[in-house]
Order: structure tokens, then sequence, then C-alpha cells
């Protein structure tokens, strides 16, 4: 791992961005999608613009409005991680259910 993720004296913003990372997801895995919702905005606050990161917490954003029944939000936040990194496989298999929801 590289090493700046671990120099928390000098990194300030990758301290506070992963465990709002991680809290968010364990939010989605248990169902409370709403927490979720609110913890990818704060790690999203922390992503130092950092597209990967800032990728991470659209998708898990998308992934929360998904499950809340919300696909047009779902929608838009897939298109927006996919935007940063398009290879996303989560991100694009997101947007094709929330467009299959959408047309339903």
């Amino acid at each position: 791992m590289d090493e700046k993720y671990w120099d928390w004296k000098n990194n300030e913003v990758d301290y506070k961005y992963y465990p709002f990372l991680s809290l968010g997801k364990c939010y989605l895995k248990t169902k409370n999608y709403k927490n979720a919702l609110k913890t990818y905005e704060k790690a999203l606050n922390y992503s130092k613009k950092d597209e990967l990161k800032m990728s991470e917490c659209f998708y898990g954003m998308g992934a929360s409005y998904y499950f809340l029944e919300d696909d047009k939000n779902a929608l838009k936040y897939a298109e927006k991680a996919l935007k940063l990194e398009p290879n996303n496989k989560l991100a694009k298999e997101l947007l094709e259910n929330s467009k299959a929801n959408l047309r339903k």
C-alpha cells in the first residue's frame, strides 16, 4: 500500500477519509441506507479531490439511493462515479439497474 495513506501526521485528509468510507460501507451492508448516504458525503469531503476516492463515494451514494428506491438519484451518482472511473464494474451495474427500474 502506498506509504502516504499511513502517514497520519502529515496526511490528515486520508486519515479522516478512510474511517468515513469504511463506516459508509458498513451502513450499506447493514441496510442503514440513510446513514450510509450521510457518511459517504462526509468521506467525499475528505477525498482531497482524488478521482478514485470520489468515484468510490459516488458509487456508495448511488447504491444507497438505489436501495432507498430512488432510481433517479442512483442513476445520477452512478454516472458521476463512471465519469471519474469508467471501468468501475459496480457503478456500471448500478447504472444499468437504475435505468431498467426507471423504464418500468
